[in-house]
């Protein structure tokens, strides 16, 4: 069986235990140029359940209980569009995560966590995934993904500024 004929039948069995099994519950989405945010609340069930957005961020989970109460969670994010108007191209650096969680709790380290710099600018994204009791409480856990750009604001230079002139000036009193 070729690569496609595999990934197809992984879809499809997928989007088939995704339809038997609603035990996924999305909230809290933020899908804006310099930051993503989503909660995704997850009840182990017997199949294998995925969630997947797009948007100007990209972000996938796939759930998978093992049995006895052993489950993976895998996924990716990216960042899928260039934030400022001079850079080519979006950030072509994503982010993988895995998590194994037995009897509730979920494997080191929680959260996750990396920054991808941009290639042809001195830009970084941030993401992280993470494992907590459910905030709904209504599913067992919640797996939260973050993904941010920063960016350096007015106030966040006024204030390097004002560092500098204030050492500045201890310099100059330190010396006279």
């Amino acid at each position: 069986m070729g690569n496609t004929a595999k990934s197809l039948a992984i879809a499809a069995a997928l989007a088939l235990s995704v339809a038997a099994n609603a035990t996924i519950t999305s909230y809290n989405l933020v899908d804006d140029p310099l930051n993503f945010s989503v909660s995704i609340d997850y009840q182990p069930g017997q199949s294998a359940e995925f969630y997947s957005t797009s948007g100007k961020w990209y972000a996938s989970a796939a759930f998978i209980p093992l049995g006895g109460g052993i489950e993976v969670i895998a996924g990716s994010m990216l960042h899928l569009v260039a934030p400022h108007a001079n850079e080519l191209a979006p950030n072509p650096h994503g982010f993988n995560f895995a998590f194994i969680i037995t009897a509730g709790v979920a494997s080191l380290p929680n959260p996750d966590w990396a920054s991808s710099v941009h290639p042809n600018e001195g830009h970084q994204d941030s993401f992280t995934a993470a494992i907590t009791p459910s905030q709904l409480n209504v599913y067992p856990y919640t797996l939260t993904l973050t993904g941010s750009h920063p960016v350096p604001e007015p106030q966040q230079f006024a204030v390097l500024a004002g560092l500098g002139l204030l050492g500045f000036g201890v310099y100059r009193r330190m010396r006279s």
